[in-house]
């Protein structure tokens, strides 16, 4: 049992290693001219899908509102 306990925690110890270290490559892999690629490559997607979402709704509220004066031009 104290076998099966041991060889457990070595392979998540490993398992850990292993990630730290290709996150350690990956970071220090980048130039910082590729990281700020990155990073600018992110915040256009975020202005992107920000702009999307603000457009959609600017765009029905003035549905809704089209809606109401057509409904109360017609009740008139």
């Amino acid at each position: 049992m104290h076998d099966q306990t041991t060889g457990a925690v070595a392979i998540k110890v490993a398992n850990t290693v292993t990630q730290a270290a290709a996150a350690g490559t990956v970071y220090f892999g980048l130039t910082l001219n590729e990281i700020g690629v990155i990073i600018g490559m992110f915040v256009a997607v975020v202005g992107l899908v920000g702009q999307l979402g603000l457009t959609w709704y600017y765009k029905h509220q003035h549905l809704e509102l089209a809606r109401r004066k057509r409904a109360e031009d017609n009740d008139e």
